[in-house]
């Protein structure tokens, strides 16, 4: 027996199966006919859409052939002897393992000979099912679109993952309760280490280096500087060959150039997350909302206005020298 779960809708219904089987999830329905039809997959994995109400539920099956029979495949050779066509068991014969043999008196013909049967239609079999649950809702969701880049940490290094809806969570009396094909409507979440995976990528994807860098960039911790222009040109002195006498035993004399510096660098944006805590970072809140519809406004209302901040051009008031900044348009 065939055993359902069942979400009716004002606009019809989604069934799945609801026991344990040696099919998998999304492939059970292939070859099954629901009220007699083949099933319209539905949106979410190993679901299908019914219109109507299940009434029925049955596979067309295979008959075995009949008419099994020998032919002379050149009808030129017929004779007394060959004649253009013999019943399979006039000739032949099956052994104790179902294998078949051409009589000894008929072996030297059998090359002359193809063996040729009549297929029968298929027929209708019904299958017995029970719908083991029923839950009703006005209506199922299917939020679309519901995709962020992430890069993750793999060992000891990161990798690049696709964050979707199969990754969202559900507190635990909805995923009890509600058949996963209608959670959408319901609280979901995000953890803080999917969030920062979340806005950690976007935030590399969508910087603009003439405002802003990012100077911490690890799985534990994130932090982005926003350069500022500076008023005047601020005269440094510095050694060209320190990096040389840090690195290596034989030293340098010292050799010393002036340059300018055009901007300054001040912290405008940093995370770690819940899991590492990150000493001195601010761990990132995990993404929430009151349904999946929501969550998606909610990461990509943050997205795109954390992404504003960092790339706004800002530039040092000349009235009173850097005290203050001036804010540009961004182009």
């Amino acid at each position: 027996m065939l055993k359902l779960t069942m979400v009716k809708t004002l606009k019809g219904n989604y069934v799945t199966k609801s026991d344990n089987s040696t099919y998998s999830v999304g492939d059970w329905y292939k070859y099954i006919l629901f009220n007699k039809q083949e099933p319209v997959p539905a949106f979410k994995n190993g679901w299908i859409y019914l219109i109507d109400d299940l009434k029925e539920i049955g596979r067309m099956q295979s008959q075995p052939n009949t008419n099994y029979r020998y032919e002379l495949i050149d009808k030129n050779f017929a004779s007394d002897k060959l004649k253009e066509v013999f019943e399979r068991d006039e000739i032949s014969y099956c052994d104790s393992e179902g294998y078949r043999y051409f009589k000894n008196e008929y072996k030297a013909y059998e090359s002359l000979y193809k063996l040729l049967s009549d297929p029968q239609p298929e027929v209708y079999k019904p299958i017995e099912f029970e719908i083991t649950k029923t839950v009703e809702f006005n209506n199922v969701v299917n939020v679309e679109g519901f995709s962020y880049p992430a890069k993750t940490k793999a060992g000891w290094s990161s990798k690049m993952i696709d964050l979707t809806k199969e990754n969202v969570t559900y507190d635990l009396l909805t995923e009890l309760c509600v058949p996963d094909i209608a959670r959408e409507s319901f609280p979901c979440s995000l953890t803080s280490k999917q969030s920062y995976e979340i806005v950690r990528k976007y935030i590399q994807d969508h910087i603009d280096p003439k405002v802003a860098k990012i100077t911490s960039d690890y799985d534990f911790c994130f932090t982005v500087k926003k350069k500022i222009e500076k008023v005047k040109s601020e005269k440094y002195v510095y050694d060209e060959n320190a990096a040389h006498n840090m690195f290596n035993k034989r030293k340098r004399k010292p050799k010393y150039k002036t340059a300018y510096r055009e901007s300054r660098e001040i912290e405008v944006f940093e995370m770690t997350h819940t899991e590492d805590n990150y000493k001195g970072y601010t761990p990132i809140s995990g993404f929430k909302a009151n349904s999946l519809t929501k969550l998606k406004e909610t990461i990509d209302n943050y997205l795109d206005g954390v992404i504003k901040v960092i790339n706004e051009p800002l530039r040092d008031c000349p009235n009173c020298e850097g005290t203050g900044v001036i804010i540009t348009k961004n182009k």
